[in-house]
């Protein structure tokens, strides 16, 4: 049987380890996850606009079950109408 003062060395020891892996796991996650992610612009050209009454709703969904309900969108735009710009 090990003494009290070793095991608790050698606990100590494996922690350490055990650390060291979660936190280089943790640093290449931070740095590798970015690298996946998708980005880019979408740019929508609106025309017919009659008046300058009111806003133009535009939604972008990410699931079908939650079209068209406006307040389920991922992402909205909602600029002022504006009939003199093409």
């Amino acid at each position: 049987m090990l003494p009290i003062r070793t095991f608790v060395v050698k606990f100590n020891k494996l922690n350490l380890k055990i650390m060291k892996k979660i936190l280089l796991s943790m640093i290449v996650l931070v740095f590798v996850i970015p690298i996946f992610a998708q980005t880019g612009t979408i740019v929508v050209n609106v025309s017919g606009i009659e008046n300058d009454k009111g806003v133009v709703q535009i939604g972008l969904y990410n699931r079908e079950e939650s079209f068209p309900n406006y307040n389920m969108n991922f992402k909205g735009a909602f600029p002022k109408a504006n009939k003199n710009v093409s």
